[in-house]
């Protein structure tokens, strides 16, 4: 088997339908037939980013508790592994994250919390998100330098370029950059 490593895993984006069973089941989330399947797949006709982002709802769906958040990495760690991977940079957005109370902070220390549950080694990648999210793209970058080098190694921008086109977040790279 080759040495692999993965850069740019998007953890939503990323999670097996056998993970999403595991961490529902942690969090006592019932999950009805094979409607995660149709949930998570992408068409062959998929028609542009928007539709495509619509399939990574569903997991995130999974992905409000610490929990949830600290089993999925872990058990995409573990598949990961198995498949020969080496070393791994995940990426996701910790505003994301905090639809049922958890704080940004919290999601973070979930997720570094999670890293450290298994073999591989990884680290993560913070994403601001595209829309209309200041404040909340400022609080990713400050996590990011608090958290940085102790299982933080980036920041990232994600969401839809075509409705919220890059320079629109000029701001927010400077202020990453003053943080150096």
């Amino acid at each position: 088997m080759d040495n692999l490593v993965e850069l740019n895993l998007h953890l939503d984006g990323a999670l097996s339908i056998d993970n999403c069973k595991k961490i529902a089941e942690i969090q006592n989330i019932d999950i009805p037939g094979d409607v995660e399947i149709s949930n998570m797949m992408i068409v062959k006709d998929c028609h542009d980013l928007k539709e495509f982002l619509t399939k990574f709802e569903f997991p995130l769906s999974l992905l409000q508790t610490k929990e949830g958040i600290m089993n999925a990495i872990k058990n995409l760690q573990d598949e990961l592994l198995e498949q020969g991977i080496l070393y791994a940079e995940i990426r996701f957005a910790p505003s994301l994250h905090t639809r049922k109370g958890l704080s940004q902070e919290e999601v973070v220390n979930a997720e570094i919390n999670g890293l450290n549950l298994s073999k591989l080694k990884s680290n993560l990648i913070l994403c601001c998100m595209r829309g209309n999210n200041h404040d909340e793209n400022i609080e990713t970058v400050r996590l990011a330098k608090k958290y940085l080098d102790k299982g933080v190694c980036a920041i990232d921008l994600a969401g839809d370029e075509g409705t919220y086109p890059t320079k629109d977040y000029e701001d927010i790279f400077k202020y990453a950059n003053e943080l150096e």
